[in-house]
C-alpha cells in the first residue's frame, strides 16, 4: 500500500471521530526506500490490498497497468510501483494541498473510507484500506451509471473482474457485523457525509466520465450514496 501510493505526497495524518485522516499536516520525507524483496514477502492479502489502489490508477488513466487485470501471477512489482507513483506524481505536483488536480486521487475513497469505518467489529478492522477503496470504486462507478453515464457499465465490469482476479472483496455481508442490510447501508451513507472533504452540507465526491477523466460531483442527498451501495451490501 505504501509503495504504490502513500509514500508520495507528504500527507501525515491520524483518524479522529470516525473520519479518516481528519487531523494532520504535510511533511515530505527526505528519501523514500522501496525494497521489492520485502513486497514479495508480504502476505497475499496485503498484496491484494495494494492492488486496490493500483485499480484506482488504472481508472485514472495509467495505461501501463491495465494488463494487470488479467492475472495475479508473475506480477512485476517494480513496474507496478513505478507506474503507480508516476501517475500519482502527475496529480500531486503543483497541488500538494488539494486545491485542484490532487482532489481526483480521492476517487473511490469517500465511500471507501466510510466502508472501512463501518466494518470495524469489536475494535478490529475487517477490511484493509485497499479493500475498502476497491469497494468504494465500484460504488462510485455505480453512482455515475445511476446518473446516466451508461458508458461506464463496461468499466464497472472491468473493475469487478480486476477485483476478483486480485482477491479483493466485491461485496460485504451485513450479518457478519450483526447488522441488517439496510442498517449497514445507512451507516456507510452517514459516515460518508462526515468526510473531511465535504463542502457545507454537500459531499464533494469524485466521479468518472470515462477512463482517465475524473470530475467532481456535489451530493446533498444521502439516498444517492445508499442506492450506489445497494449492489455491494448483502444480508
Amino acid at each position: 500500500m505504501a509503495a504504490v501510493d502513500s509514500c508520495v505526497g507528504g500527507k501525515t495524518a491520524i483518524n479522529f471521530r470516525d473520519t479518516v485522516n481528519a487531523i494532520g499536516t504535510y511533511h515530505h520525507p527526505c528519501a523514500i526506500v522501496i525494497d521489492i524483496k520485502i513486497l514479495q514477502s508480504l502476505p497475499l492479502r496485503e498484496i491484494s490490498s495494494g492492488m486496490g489502489e493500483v485499480l484506482k490508477y488504472v481508472l485514472l488513466g495509467c495505461d501501463q497497468l491495465i494488463d494487470y487485470s488479467n492475472s495475479r501471477h508473475n506480477i512485476n512489482y517494480e513496474e507496478i510501483v513505478t507506474y503507480s507513483l508516476l501517475t500519482k506524481q502527475n496529480f500531486v505536483k503543483n497541488d500538494i494541498k488539494e486545491q485542484s488536480m490532487r482532489l481526483f486521487l480521492n476517487f473511490g475513497h469517500t465511500i471507501g473510507h466510510a466502508i472501512e469505518f463501518s466494518t470495524i467489529l469489536n475494535g478490529h478492522e475487517l477490511l484493509r484500506h485497499g479493500e475498502g477503496v476497491a469497494l468504494g470504486i465500484l460504488a462510485s462507478l455505480r453512482l455515475c451509471i445511476q446518473q446516466g453515464n451508461s458508458q461506464l457499465i463496461k468499466l464497472y465490469d472491468y473493475s469487478y473482474e480486476f477485483m476478483l482476479t486480485h482477491n479483493l472483496p466485491v461485496s460485504i455481508s451485513a450479518s457478519t457485523l450483526g447488522l441488517t442490510r439496510e442498517e449497514l447501508i445507512n451507516k456507510i451513507s452517514a459516515l460518508a457525509f462526515k468526510d473531511k472533504k465535504r463542502v457545507d452540507s454537500s459531499l464533494r465526491f469524485i466521479g468518472l466520465e470515462s477512463i482517465g477523466k475524473p470530475f467532481i460531483i456535489y451530493i446533498s442527498d444521502p439516498d444517492t450514496i445508499s442506492i450506489a451501495l445497494s449492489e455491494l451490501i448483502t444480508d
